[in-house]
């Protein structure tokens, strides 16, 4: 297992995993429809960078959320926990809704599309996937955890329960591994009877939000040196096989041959081990101290948002993937300097003066 460090280490290292992460988007974006526009399912590089790197993304959304969910302590006056519960919605709402909205707004103009802009903003609500689609995703995830913990919350208020919780869960660490366990349990019990569109997004991804945030708080995923082998030899085995278009992302001929129960794991297998092999190599580049890249990286990182949404529009400038990504950033860093595109577009509040 990847070697990650506890959330108290997160600052730049994080922001360097995600740099990692956006990077790879652009590659990937770039075999898709620049190198092999016609053929890219069949290019080796778009079906490896595939296979994992936008569950890697929300993974690493998952551990950086760790902060505000320890925040939330659930035998917490119930009001405090609304409070924080409203905060975060609001946070999230200009972080991640604000932006996607603005870029969908700039995406009608720029194409010109022909149908009504109102019409266009709910067809891309209904399909997230014509705009930045990664967006919604990381806010329905927050969505749900801030519901679930609320209502964990308000069941712990039962007499009875609350009782029971404070006799047997004493210690902060075990409510916390109580709390990912009930959590885990909501989602499995309704993420079949979500509704589509958004609610896809969360049948499909949250999983890997969850997983980031235990990751995070987990010291034992993190120890013995020795399974650090593991996600490397699975994806190393594992990749080559995987598709975009088939059941399970598997050849028809290894799907057909395995049960059902078994290949439905393998998306999840795939995902997970490329993030903890790319997690593990990112730690190890950034642990070698190389000041210019570490810091390019890490601004990438935290600029992340904007290199995601700017780099479609700019894919074929240039030398491929290192133009787009430059061009992105310097496009970026300019709209963080006006006030009011930086929330717009980017998600960042306004600095008061």
């Amino acid at each position: 297992m990847a070697n990650i460090p506890q959330l108290r280490s997160r600052n730049q290292l994080f922001d360097f995993y995600k740099g990692v992460a956006i990077i790879l988007v652009v590659t990937g974006h770039t075999f898709q429809y620049i190198i092999y526009p016609n053929n890219f399912d069949e290019s080796l590089g778009f079906r490896l960078i595939y296979s994992f790197h936008m569950p890697l993304f929300v993974f690493i959304s998952g551990m950086i959320s760790s902060y505000w969910i320890l925040e939330f302590k659930l035998l917490a006056d119930l009001k405090n926990n609304l409070h924080l519960a409203i905060q975060r919605f609001t946070k999230s709402c200009i972080r991640l809704i604000l932006p996607f909205i603005s870029w969908t707004i700039f995406k009608y103009f720029y194409y010109h599309m022909d149908v009504g802009i109102l019409n266009y903003l709910y067809l891309t609500f209904q399909q997230p996937d014509e705009s930045l689609w990664f967006l919604p995703c990381i806010f329905m995830c927050i969505l749900f955890w801030v519901f679930a913990q609320i209502l964990i919350a308000s069941l712990i208020r039962i007499q009875a329960l609350r009782r029971l919780f404070q006799r047997y869960l004493t210690s902060p660490s075990r409510q916390m591994a109580y709390q990912f366990i009930f959590i885990l349990l909501i989602w499995l019990i309704v993420k079949n009877h979500l509704p589509h569109a958004m609610g896809d997004l969360l049948k499909n991804f949250f999983i890997y939000f969850f997983l980031g945030v235990v990751t995070s708080q987990s010291p034992m995923l993190q120890n013995g040196k020795w399974k650090r082998i593991i996600p490397y030899a699975a994806f190393i085995l594992l990749a080559p096989l995987w598709h975009r278009n088939t059941v399970n992302h598997l050849p028809t001929s290894i799907h057909n041959l395995l049960s059902q129960s078994i290949t439905k794991f393998y998306p999840l297998v795939i995902a997970l081990s490329g993030s903890f092999a790319a997690l593990d190599m990112s730690k190890i580049l950034y642990e070698a101290n190389l000041p210019l890249i570490n810091k390019m990286v890490e601004y990438c990182g935290k600029i992340s948002l904007g290199i995601y949404a700017i780099h479609f529009y700019i894919l074929h400038i240039g030398i491929s993937i290192i133009s787009p990504l430059f061009i992105s950033i310097a496009a970026s860093t300019v709209i963080l300097k006006i006030p009011v595109l930086r929330t717009l577009l980017l998600g960042e509040m306004m600095r008061s003066k």
